[in-house]
This record gives C-alpha cells, sequence and structure tokens, in this order.
C-alpha cells in the first residue's frame, strides 16, 4: 500500500528562506520545504500564561471598581492589556525567528529571536520519524514533527519542528526524502 506524497507547495504555506537562511546551505543546495510554523505557534506554547493574564487582568479590574486596591479600573485594564501585549509581541518574534527547511540532504530547524541556534541532521542519518499532537493541536490540525538520528559516539539527537499545519502531510515529503536519500546510497553502495 502506496501511499501519495504531496507535493511541498500543498503542505503548507511555503516561504522563501531569506538571506541569513539561504547561507545555511552549500550553494546549489534547493529547500524541498521551507516553512515556517503555524501562526497558532505564537499562543499555544503560553496558552496558559496568556489566559491567567487575562484573568489576573479582569480580577484587578474588579477589585479596582470595588476599591479594593488603589488604582483606578482604566489603569488595572490598560496594565493588563500593556503585559498582554508584551507577551503576544515577544512570541510573535520569536515565530518570526523560526524557521524550518528540508533539502535533499539535511533537515533543519532555525530558532532564536537573541540568539539564534541552528539544529540540523543528515538525511542518511535520519533513524525515525513521527509527530507528536497535544489535544489542543489535534482540536486545531496541528502538531510536531519529530526527526530522530543516529548521531556519532550512539547519541541520539532530534530535530523537531513545532506546531506545523497539515503534519502528516509534512511528514509524508520528509519520509520520502529519507528514502530517496536511502535508495541513492544504497545504489552507491552496490556500485563501489
Amino acid at each position: 500500500m502506496s501511499e501519495a506524497v504531496q507535493s511541498p507547495s500543498s503542505v503548507a504555506q511555503p516561504v522563501s528562506p531569506g538571506p541569513g537562511i539561504a547561507r545555511l546551505l552549500p550553494a546549489g543546495e534547493t529547500p524541498v520545504l521551507a516553512m515556517r510554523p503555524s501562526l497558532w505557534f505564537v499562543v499555544l506554547p503560553k496558552l496558559e500564561f496568556l489566559l491567567t493574564l487575562l484573568v489576573c487582568g479582569i480580577a484587578a479590574t474588579l477589585m479596582a471598581r470595588m476599591g479594593i486596591i488603589g488604582l483606578e479600573p482604566a489603569a488595572a485594564a490598560a496594565t493588563s492589556v500593556a503585559i498582554t501585549s508584551l507577551s503576544l509581541t515577544w512570541r510573535m518574534a520569536v515565530w518570526l525567528a523560526t524557521f524550518y527547511l528540508l533539502t535533499p540532504r539535511r533537515v533543519l530547524a532555525v530558532r532564536g529571536v537573541l540568539r539564534q541556534s541552528v539544529i540540523e541532521a543528515r538525511i542518511e542519518d535520519v533513524r525515525s520519524v513521527g509527530v507528536a499532537r497535544l489535544t489542543r493541536e489535534r482540536l486545531l490540525g496541528l502538531g510536531s514533527l519529530v526527526v530522530g538520528t543516529a548521531a556519532a559516539g550512539g547519541r541520539v539527537g532530534e530535530v523537531v519542528w513545532q506546531t506545523l499545519p497539515n503534519p502528516g502531510e509534512v511528514l509524508a515529503v520528509l519520509r520520502s526524502q529519507v528514502e530517496t536519500a536511502r535508495t541513492a546510497a544504497a545504489a552507491s553502495g552496490k556500485a563501489g
């Protein structure tokens, strides 16, 4: 039973890697898939925190109205809105700094606002791939792609692509690339 592999353009909203990302790849290596997490990435990981801010803001505003705390209700509400806005602005910056890239030779996860980190695995080192989905992600059709590798010295490494739209389709494209690399490696091993 063969699975139909989706073309990369149908998997998610592809984005072209900017010059900062493009320089991570050797000359001539072109991306098969380049994408960011879903915009839900901005709120889902911090959902409990954001809900806590909302409840605290409402409570502070009500307490200010009743005279329990020495603030004007408008000041309490404005403070809550300002803290929530700052939190969401930071999460948006994190989203903008997060980028996932798949080429015929490697899988990359780039993230970091103040300090950029690049996690990379060679396709031929991929030993396992899977999708992890929290309940709230399943409800929204999202999930995280987990790529397990056989690293040197017996250590196991992972590349994780968080909060992806259509994670099953992204998984199918990655599996296709891994299978292509394995077939090419087997063919070159027989030829040598």
